[in-house]
């Protein structure tokens, strides 16, 4: 094959490597000749050290530059790229200070939080074009104080007023930091924050009415939460991921979550009550549970089931020894019985489930 830099007016380079079976090297430092290049996506299945130009602000025209897996090194001449619009860089991967200057950047994934500086998590409030938000947390080698790094966090998801999607993965990260955004970015349409535990429902998102999927966890959920979310007028997929078991039932009243059509609830007690009319475009539910102590308290085991008359799929996952999991199994399985619609019905045992 001739050296890159003979495909003088490339536009679109996709480099795609599978089935190697040892790590290997791969050196792009030739692109920079491409004057043309507008797209860059290098996929691997396997581990890659890639190489990029030190010069890769030459390349005026890029647009996109999608790297998903391997290790990089981003130069600093990255943020002279006047028209990227979509950048996509491996977890673990940090950015060079500057990053605010790519005004014209709409997808960013997969900033890492706990390798790049706090400058460059203030800087990410500059980027007020940005429509998809992929923040990440492998490793807090850069987190000096948390506290603070959440505050700053929060201060730019503040400034972004047109992102659309917003997701966070930030492991066993527990506080109210962004329990609070004044304004929050009111044209969220997917938002994701299954890894990071809010002590409550925030109330700001009952001022997302353009959100369409929703995966949140919470220690605690009380009528007043569900009551929020119920009143959504998007909704159309929520999982909802809750530490501490409620102490009373928790009632989907009638016509709560009118578009609903996918509902996963990850609780240590699936203590739900579907009042008829609820959840009337409901087609599947997922359920994933402990059934440690199962039979001793009726208010453990969901019921009015046979009310979410559009129910067509249910998952369930159930934890806890066997003898335990086999009771919860037969009484869900008797209560599924009764829904008119006959769904069907797949059941995972998950002895070593962590809820």
């Amino acid at each position: 094959m001739h050296h890159i830099s003979y495909f003088k007016f490339l536009r679109v380079l996709i480099v795609m490597f599978s089935d190697v079976h040892h790590q290997i090297s791969l050196d792009f430092t030739g692109i920079c000749q491409l004057f043309q290049l507008r797209y860059l996506k290098i996929e691997s299945d396997i581990h890659v050290q890639i190489q990029l130009p030190a010069q890769i602000g030459e390349l005026k025209l890029l647009e996109t530059i999608d790297i998903e897996w391997g290790s990089v090194c981003i130069p600093q001449d990255i943020v002279h790229l006047p028209h990227l619009i979509h950048l996509v860089i491996p977890e673990g991967t940090g950015l060079p200070d500057g990053i605010g200057n790519l005004k014209s950047l709409m997808t960013l994934h997969s900033f890492d939080l706990g390798e790049n500086s706090l400058h460059n998590i203030r800087s990410i409030g500059e980027l007020t074009n940005l429509r998809d938000l992929n923040l990440c947390c492998s490793s807090n080698k850069n987190v000096t104080n948390t506290e603070t790094w959440i505050d700053v966090l929060r201060s730019s998801i503040e400034k972004l007023g047109n992102l659309k999607y917003l997701h966070l993965y930030w492991p066993d990260t527990c506080g109210n930091g962004l329990s609070s955004l004044t304004p929050p970015p009111r044209h969220l349409r997917e938002l994701e924050i299954i890894y990071w535990w809010f002590f409550k429902v925030p109330k700001w998102i009952g001022e997302l009415h353009e959100l369409h999927v929703m995966k949140l966890a919470v220690q605690e959920v009380s009528d007043d939460d569900i009551s929020l979310l119920a009143r959504l007028p998007s909704f159309t997929n929520l999982g909802l991921r809750i530490r501490r078991a409620p102490k009373l039932k928790i009632i989907m009243h009638d016509k709560a979550f009118p578009v609903l059509r996918y509902f996963k609830f990850w609780c240590r007690t699936p203590c739900l009550v579907f009042e008829a009319g609820t959840m009337p475009e409901l087609t599947r539910l997922k359920l994933r549970f402990s059934a440690q102590g199962w039979g001793k308290s009726a208010a453990t085991a969901p019921s009015g089931i046979e009310h979410l008359l559009g129910l067509q799929e249910i998952f369930l996952e159930i934890g806890g020894l066997r003898e335990e999991r086999r009771a919860a199994e037969l009484a869900l399985r008797e209560a599924i019985g009764k829904h008119p619609g006959h769904p069907s019905v797949k059941i995972v045992s998950c002895p070593h489930t962590q809820l």
